[in-house]
């Protein structure tokens, strides 16, 4: 049997209902049930539900207690973030790559597995909408199990070169020292002004970003021209003041 107008309706209804019908030539009497189909309610909405508005459920001695939380923060964002980087000077040769770093900062004890560091180099080509190159610098293992408080030093240079002939940045205490490459032959400087540098949790969701823009010497640029006048934008950059 059917739906039909009558019973496709949202009340609440019983499913079945019994109906007893009288004995016709002298039969006994039965019992006729029929089943109602299942209440339907059409085009529901079902409204979203505002992460300000989400509450914590507990079970305590035989009944619920509710209490509301002011504000939702996934725990993967605050687990780290990118605290300082340093670009090699210029005329840095790639036996001193290991100068070169970014460092990374643990905010909570947790596991980073599969976290990357990312470099992002705009490419400013008139021709190509958004061009960008980038590339995976350093992944954390699976697991990664950290402390607050942690900070990880990721060198530019071969961790090879770091082992038989130390920098100063190599020995630098209070950091655990990481390199992005192994052997000499794959020591490199990365950075240069203008790229980004992406801090990348393990399900691709970018968790902190900063621009590598570093302080030009005193009296000369990058390039080796006078530095422009103090309030003369250079590059793009907006001066101070």
């Amino acid at each position: 049997m059917g739906p039909n107008a009558e019973t496709a309706i949202a009340s609440t209804r019983p499913c079945a209902s019994a109906i007893e019908s009288n004995a016709v030539g002298g039969e006994p009497a039965t019992t006729v049930v029929t089943t109602a189909p299942a209440p339907i309610t059409k085009n529901m909405k079902v409204p979203a539900i505002s992460a300000s508005s989400a509450r914590v459920c507990s079970v305590t001695d035989r009944m619920l207690a509710f209490s509301s939380v002011s504000d939702f923060k996934p725990v993967e964002a605050n687990k780290a973030r990118i605290l300082s980087i340093k670009v090699a000077a210029d005329g840095t040769t790639l036996d001193d790559a290991n100068s070169e770093w970014v460092e990374i900062a643990v905010t909570l004890d947790s596991d980073l597995a599969n976290w990357r560091v990312q470099q992002l180099r705009p490419l400013w080509k008139v021709e190509i909408p958004r061009p960008m190159d980038w590339e995976w610098l350093y992944t954390f293992g699976s697991p990664a199990f950290v402390g607050a408080g942690e900070i990880y030093r990721i060198h530019s240079g071969s961790r090879i070169r770091a082992a038989m002939h130390p920098l100063a940045d190599d020995l630098t205490s209070g950091r655990k020292h990481v390199y992005v490459a192994g052997p000499l032959g794959a020591a490199r400087l990365i950075w240069e002004r203008g790229d980004y540098v992406r801090l990348v949790d393990a399900f691709g969701t970018v968790i902190d970003e900063v621009i590598v823009w570093p302080l030009e010497p005193a009296g000369a640029s990058r390039s080796g021209a006078p530095t422009p006048a103090a309030g003369t934008p250079s590059s793009g950059a907006r001066a101070s003041g």
